[in-house]
């Protein structure tokens, strides 16, 4: 192993393991969204761990579930990390235990409002919609703009109402 070998080998070395602590930091952070009136279940559900990313998480969509809902009353909307810059969520439906998981965000990044505060994703009170953020893409011109997907609860699917630009605060 000549010395430029034990160079390479050692920068790599050092990358992988300061992204492999970065994952294990974004792993450990569970993010809930929308804590509008949170209701308890009167019963426990049985929850239909039907999809991969279902069965992969099912840990953080039980716990969810039992904080009760945050959506349209009977729904809890979930957010959990899967990685850096990287984000799932989840419907739960309480009444029958249906679980509607979204497409991986490779690309995640969150709305920050006035008080600093921090939003992943962004649920309406008055419109079954749900409004997710994404990295800053090469459509939007504005270097401060995050890019947004706004999708319609309805027939027990999230669908894709509209996406663009909106200014990160």
């Amino acid at each position: 192993m000549n010395a430029w070998s034990k160079i390479y080998a050692f920068s790599y070395t050092r990358y992988f393991c300061w992204a492999f602590i970065a994952a294990l930091w974004a792993a450990t952070l569970s993010v809930t969204a929308g804590e509008r009136r949170p209701r308890q279940p009167s019963t426990k559900v049985h929850l239909h761990f039907d999809s991969a990313i279902a069965k992969r998480y099912r840990t953080i969509l039980t716990k969810e579930a039992a904080l009760g809902s945050n959506f349209e009353d009977h729904l809890r909307v979930a957010v959990w990390g899967c990685g850096t810059s990287c984000m799932y969520w989840a419907v739960i439906d309480l009444s029958n235990g249906q679980i509607w998981t979204s497409p991986m965000d490779a690309c995640a990044q969150p709305r920050i409002d006035q008080e600093g505060d921090i939003h992943w994703l962004d649920i309406e009170t008055d419109a079954p919609l749900i409004r997710t953020y994404s990295c800053i893409p090469r459509e939007c011109t504005d270097d401060a703009s995050l890019m947004f997907k706004t999708y319609l609860w309805a027939d027990g699917r999230a669908i894709l109402v509209s996406s663009g630009c909106t200014p990160s605060k």
